[in-house]
């Protein structure tokens, strides 16, 4: 009985350590893995113009869904249309969005580019359903689909929702996925969220935080580039790396007015800190008027990373 008390301890600390690590992260990742932005008032945002502080009209977010689930699934849109108040401005257009599945919705190049020169290489794959708004609010859902309607690739389901707007207002939005397709969806812990490049609704709220968390593949060597622009000066940054390791604070990019120029570039070396997602938190700290809307992405070598809604990997850590 002795030796089984000595065998016992050290497992069950690395246990209770690993309980505790779930408990931590899962206070952000368990309702946020499928939710965009995770933060429940934040909103990702379109913009017809690119004065307003994005490249092209259109927001691609992108679903991986595991082949495990069978279920149909309700993917959703919050406050689709255009209000004229946060986290919109000005009013007035019709603002639509596409439920993408099938071949060619993630493995097409062009599908992870940082920015489309039309609605045709926006949508690649097959678009399962349309929907249209003017000014409403509060959740709306696409018809349901089954997982097996995604692009299957390796144990993944993929799927995304193209948001395009129409002219040079903007309007802010959140996306969900849900197993029934009425009141606030039920989002899921398995189905995650991710976007090649976030356009956010900064809506100038001094202390809001995000958090974005690039992946970094496990044969990744060299820099991760941390991007962004059209940041008006006015949010301060700070950035980790997969282990948590806090990073020097990436460099805040000014008023945009020259695209590329005036994209502001932080690189970290990757080292080992691979097949994993690194951190990039934002804090608003301005009031003005209307939202900012900025571009935030990541690089390795040229190649633009998923940026994933929430953190998915966890280090088992032995005392």
């Amino acid at each position: 009985m002795g030796s089984m008390r000595l065998w016992f301890g050290p497992v069950r600390k690395t246990l209770l350590l690993l309980v505790s690590t779930l408990c931590i992260w899962g206070v952000s990742s368990v309702f946020a893995q499928s939710r965009i932005p995770a933060e429940v008032t934040n909103y990702i945002q379109t913009t017809g113009s690119p004065a307003n502080g994005d490249q092209d009209p259109y927001m691609v977010v992108f679903y991986e869904v595991p082949d495990t689930i069978t279920s149909t699934l309700y993917f959703a849109i919050n406050h689709p249309g255009c209000t004229g108040t946060d986290p919109d401005q000005n009013t007035g257009g019709t603002w639509t969005y596409y439920l993408i599945g099938g071949n060619g919705t993630l493995s097409s190049p062009i599908s992870r580019q940082l920015t489309f020169a039309n609605l045709a290489e926006a949508t690649t794959g097959t678009i399962l359903d349309t929907r249209s708004f003017t000014n409403e609010t509060g959740w709306y859902y696409f018809a349901g689909v089954l997982p097996s309607q995604g692009e299957k690739i390796g144990n993944k389901y993929y799927f995304k929702v193209v948001a395009v707007a129409p002219n040079g207002n903007k309007n802010g939005y959140q996306l969900d996925v849900s197993f029934s397709n009425s009141g606030s969806p039920t989002g899921s812990t398995e189905i995650r969220a991710f976007a090649y490049c976030w356009t956010l609704a900064l809506l100038n709220n001094v202390g809001t935080t995000w958090n974005l968390y690039p992946f970094v593949p496990d044969n990744a060597t060299g820099n991760i580039d941390y991007r962004n622009w059209d940041m008006d000066n006015d949010e301060s940054l700070a950035a980790w790396n997969k282990s948590g390791n806090p990073l020097t604070a990436p460099t805040v990019s000014g008023n945009g007015t020259t695209w590329p120029t005036d994209i502001a570039t932080t690189s970290y070396p990757i080292g080992s800190e691979t097949n994993g997602t690194w951190r990039l938190q934002i804090t608003e700290g301005n009031l003005v008027a209307f939202p900012n809307t900025s571009m935030f992405w990541f690089e390795n070598g040229g190649t633009i990373l998923r940026t994933y809604a929430a953190p998915y990997t966890l280090s088992l850590i032995h005392i």
